[in-house]
């Protein structure tokens, strides 16, 4: 268990700093106009009756329309979280491969 609490740590830490980064790329490279573009849809689906069925197809729109920015660092920090798990699992077996060992020789010692 404590494996997995740390490679989760890590790989979102991994996830907000690559999502993060690549929001400020975005934004430095098209100068806000996919931010406005994408605001502008959304305040277009918007308009109409308050109701909760009509809010949460806006929060449905919102979520696919911002899915394509999420998808790199998700697919990235994944990849990370995968290699990461098999080296600390590589870690943990050696650990108990070695304790094994001297205990086997403490064994025999005596």
């Amino acid at each position: 268990m404590e494996i997995c609490s740390k490679v989760a740590k890590k790989s979102m830490v991994m996830f907000l700093l690559l999502f993060a980064i690549e929001c400020i790329l975005i934004y430095m490279l098209s100068g806000s106009e996919i931010y406005n573009t994408m605001a502008n849809f959304l305040n277009n689906t918007s308009v109409g009756s308050p109701t909760r069925n009509h809010y949460r197809g806006v929060a449905l729109v919102g979520g696919i329309v911002c899915l394509p920015i999420m998808i790199l660092p998700l697919i990235i920090s994944l990849m990370y979280k995968n290699k990461c798990i098999k080296s600390e699992t590589a870690k943990v077996i050696k650990v108990m491969n070695v304790v094994e060992a001297t205990k086997k020789e403490s064994l025999l010692v005596e």
